[in-house]
């Protein structure tokens, strides 16, 4: 019997070097320029009828970054901690708890390499899908939610005043409310009262809501555990 000779990996090598030169460009250089690549190599792969050729779309990033993202929601919504994501310099309300789907909302940053918003529309179609279909998350803050408009209404009927501190464990004490769970988030809720008036009034409203603020701004504490889930700015309202 004749010895053959061992023949090279080349059908490997075919699939797996444009796949990462894909990954590469768009990661790195130009998102459009590797969604060409990963194109391209789908359809000479499909029309070849080459071995493996459905894996050239699985594994780009057309789909991969999607599916990462949709696989980090699903694992963040089972411990509790998914968050809705978004793109660029978050203003002053753009930590507040989605009132819908009571979930956080995050940023990437404000520098925007392009992957970001197939990333993040894999992890926010799955979180609304997971909420809609089995109800907000564990541990997540279902109480009452006031409007902007019940907010300052609420402020402008405020018998209660507090003496405002830029500690956030301090400033819920004096409200008689347990320490927030993350001081960071509660000093960024709270730091535009730096320079306010050291008075700030207080509406308790009943179903677990605490509003603090004064003709300009509020915040909206959550009272079982003492974390403030939304701020508004009153006067003007943002457009």
């Amino acid at each position: 019997m004749a010895e053959t000779s061992p023949v090279p990996p080349r059908r490997s090598l075919i699939l797996v070097t444009p796949l990462a030169a894909a990954w590469i460009v768009f990661m790195l250089v130009a998102p459009l320029a590797g969604c060409a690549i990963s194109a391209l190599h789908f359809i000479h792969s499909a029309v070849g009828h080459r071995r493996g050729w459905w894996l050239t779309l699985v594994l780009s990033p057309l789909l991969g970054l999607p599916a990462w993202g949709f696989a980090k929601a699903c694992v963040g919504y089972v411990r509790g901690d998914a968050a809705l994501m978004m793109v660029g310099l978050p203003s002053d309300e753009a930590r507040n708890l989605n009132p819908d789907l009571r979930c956080a909302k995050r940023t990437t940053g404000c520098v925007v390499c392009g992957w970001e918003p197939f990333a993040n529309a894999g992890n926010n179609v799955a979180l609304r899908g997971l909420i809609h279909t089995f109800g907000p998350m564990k541990g997540s803050y279902v109480g009452p939610y006031p409007t902007r408009e019940e907010a300052a209404a609420a402020l402008r009927g405020a018998k209660e005043t507090v003496a405002f501190t830029p500690d956030p464990a301090a400033l819920n004490a004096a409200l008689g409310l347990p320490p927030p769970p993350s001081a960071g988030l509660a000093r960024m809720m709270f730091y535009r009262f730096d320079t306010e008036p050291p008075k700030l009034s207080v509406a308790r409203i009943p179903g677990g809501t605490v509003i603090v603020g004064n003709e300009e701004r509020a915040v909206l504490i959550e009272a079982a555990t003492g974390k403030p889930y939304a701020q508004y700015r009153l006067f003007p309202a943002p457009k």
